[in-house]
């Protein structure tokens, strides 16, 4: 089964549990309007998703260093769950989003960085370290873009 897939699969069977009027993130939208989004859920936790899919994420958060080319601070992208080891052997657990300092270190699963490098900075579970000015900075810029 395809990735693609498997996620429709995983949201069907969601919106069948949940049901069309479930609240979504988007204020006064409910799954029937927004079928996409469910994470207003009370207690609601990131599905677990299998390694295959986790680094196919992994390697299409390349393309952050686009998304992220005006970030006001350096950004990296830290996985925070077990990585494949790379042909060299070591596992890539970094990668570097912008290239500039000071640098904000964003830590999380690869679904997770994902949501947040793809503008969905507040449902993301993700850890920003760095200086408390640099993250202001970062998230100021995030919300603009």
């Amino acid at each position: 089964m395809s990735y693609a897939r498997a996620e429709r699969a995983a949201l069907c069977a969601l919106l069948d549990e949940t049901g069309p009027d479930a609240p979504t993130l988007c204020e006064g939208w409910s799954t029937l309007d927004l079928a996409a989004h469910r994470r207003a859920q009370p207690g609601w936790q990131p599905r677990a998703l299998g390694r295959g899919m986790s680094d196919a994420l992994w390697l299409r958060l390349r393309a952050a260093r686009v998304i992220m080319r005006k970030a006001p601070v350096g950004v990296e992208l830290a996985r925070s769950d077990e990585p494949p080891p790379a042909p060299s052997g070591a596992p890539t657990i970094r990668l570097t989003a912008n290239a500039r300092t000071p640098v904000v270190t964003v830590t999380g699963t690869p679904a997770e960085l994902t949501l947040w490098a793809l503008g969905r900075t507040a449902a993301a579970r993700v850890r920003l370290d760095g200086s408390e000015a640099d993250i202001r900075a970062l998230n100021a810029a995030r919300r603009r873009s």
